[in-house]
């Protein structure tokens, strides 16, 4: 899996070949439909970044940004495109070097995950993450999401 940074054009695909629950939880969060969403977070300062299969194709774009709360803390989050079915092996080989490397610069990274989005959630739990509180009514439509954590000492 290649990382890179995330382009307008990158945004926009991902956008219009976004996974189900992607779109879901993108409408759940923020109300907007993804081809919206997606290219706002490609805000200046952000880092949002392009995940590509190692034949090209584009799995997702996702992102890290320092926390206002806490110095030291990420805050992550990745969205995914059907053509991430094709490339799951990949996907999960290199999900955890990808995370580990966020690390480095986060010792702690956290967010939220729609609670219907199970595929996150089994990848949040495989890569080590754990999930420290359900919040009933939460984004712009008021749904359960899930709040996940995972701190580096507890994955050396």
């Amino acid at each position: 899996m290649r990382v890179s940074k995330c382009t307008p054009q990158d945004a926009e695909h991902v956008a219009k070949n976004l996974r189900e629950e992607d779109r879901r939880e993108c409408d759940a969060l923020l109300a907007l439909p993804p081809v919206l969403a997606l290219p706002l977070q490609l805000r200046p300062g952000r880092r949002v970044y392009t995940l590509r299969a190692e034949d090209g194709v584009i799995l997702g774009m996702g992102g890290v940004d320092d926390s206002p709360a806490m110095e030291g803390l990420g805050v992550v989050w990745l969205v995914l495109t059907n053509d991430i079915k094709d490339h799951r092996g990949e996907f999960l080989r290199e999900g955890h070097r990808w995370i580990d490397a966020i690390q480095r610069t986060w010792p702690l990274i956290t967010n939220l995950v729609d609670a219907r989005n199970t595929l996150h959630i089994r990848w949040l739990r495989w890569l080590g993450f754990v999930f420290t509180q359900r919040i009933e009514r939460w984004g712009a439509r008021s749904v359960p999401f899930l709040e996940f954590a995972r701190h580096q000492s507890a994955c050396v």
